[in-house]
């Protein structure tokens, strides 16, 4: 076995696995950090979105409709009775 043979196989069989180790650890916390910044982006721009809103409805309120309001308080509605075996 020549000298080139031997350095090549030392290479496949004791350094490849740490490289191919060490790139997947360096793939996942590069993901990992990837995710948590768009969580943070999203959380960032969601609050101030539901601020924005807030402060909209205290200047600027939204007209009652007393047709939701009667049907979630008080839980009124109506029944549709039909025939399903019409021919």
């Amino acid at each position: 076995m020549s000298q080139v043979e031997q350095v090549r196989t030392y290479f496949l069989e004791r350094v490849f696995p740490f490289l191919v180790i060490g790139v997947a650890i360096a793939v996942s916390v590069g993901l990992f950090i990837l995710l948590f910044y768009f969580l943070v982006w999203g959380l960032l721009i969601g609050t101030i979105l539901w601020l924005v809103m807030l402060v909209k409805e205290k200047f600027f309120p939204s007209p009652i409709d007393h047709r939701i309001v009667n049907i979630i308080y008080w839980k009124k509605g109506r029944i549709i009775e039909h025939e399903e075996d019409k021919e």
